[in-house]
């Protein structure tokens, strides 16, 4: 079977034809236009030769569903998220450092993004400053970016995967507890860039801190130093304890259930007049 083209030629309800036509069948024609396009596009090396690897697994993900409706992929959702991570590897934000990005076993349905830009004072800021002393490594918050065959029109699926968070609108299995991220409060003009940039602002604003250092300052200083006040060494060893329980370890099944529940909540009792 040949490799399928990404049509740029889809409706705005990203839907698809049962069978792609003999335009579609393309891709391989196509490929040193692509790759020169890259590289005037601003690319490095590296980066076009991602694109044209991703480009062609995602390619051949649209050919398993040619014949059939899916939830896994289309060409709309294919293509905006090649043009989206272009974008990207050309962003100031990405170049500075301010986050990371990388396509799973190039699928690009599916992205590990890294956060590092949080406010310096902020608790989560220290807390992550800290734990890159300790791990002797730049550590930053993990996401898991999951797109959908109807991506823009529908939001990406955004959990934490590492570290495990205490607070900052993270549940215990990792959903985000975001309006942006739902149905309802999601627009497809929002960018991933865009996304990640609120969910620093999120985690920040919700008091987020990391797990592992909130435990390890609980115990550096269990049994009340005689310079600490009872208040303080109280107010650590409940932080401790609420950080400690009902936190699972971090998983796609744990955080889809948690997210069901968020929506299911904000639904009957709606959300914070600052967008959380």
């Amino acid at each position: 079977m040949k490799d399928l083209s990404l049509s740029d030629d889809e409706d705005e309800e990203g839907e698809t034809d049962e069978e792609f036509d003999d335009d579609d069948l393309n891709w391989a024609e196509e490929k040193d236009v692509k790759e020169k396009i890259d590289k005037d596009e601003g690319l490095t090396e590296e980066q076009s030769v991602a694109i044209e690897k991703i480009s062609s697994k995602a390619a051949k993900k649209l050919g398993q569903f040619s014949r059939q409706v899916s939830s896994e992929a289309s060409v709309a959702a294919s293509d905006r998220l090649l043009k989206e991570l272009k974008a990207i590897y050309k962003s100031d934000s990405l170049k500075d450092g301010k986050f990371s990005i990388e396509i799973v076993e190039d699928n690009i349905y599916e992205w590990k993004v890294v956060l590092h830009d949080f406010e310096p004072t902020s608790p989560l800021a220290k807390d992550l400053a800290k734990l890159s002393e300790i791990k002797k490594e730049k550590i930053g918050v993990e996401l898991r970016f999951h797109f959908s065959a109807d991506y823009p029109f529908a939001p990406p699926f955004v959990r934490v995967v590492a570290p495990v968070l205490y607070k900052g609108y993270t549940f215990p299995g990792g959903a985000m507890c975001m309006e942006m991220l739902t149905a309802d409060g999601w627009c497809p003009a929002y960018s991933p860039e865009t996304v990640c940039t609120q969910i620093a602002v999120s985690l920040v604003r919700g008091r987020g801190r990391v797990q592992e250092i909130i435990k390890k300052e609980f115990e550096e200083t269990a049994g009340k130093p005689a310079d600490m006040s009872e208040e303080e060494y109280n107010g650590r060893r409940m932080l401790f304890v609420s950080s400690t329980l009902n936190r699972p370890k971090y998983t796609l099944e744990a955080a889809r259930s948690d997210f069901r529940k968020i929506s299911i909540m904000h639904k009957k009792h709606g959300w914070h007049p600052e967008k959380s």
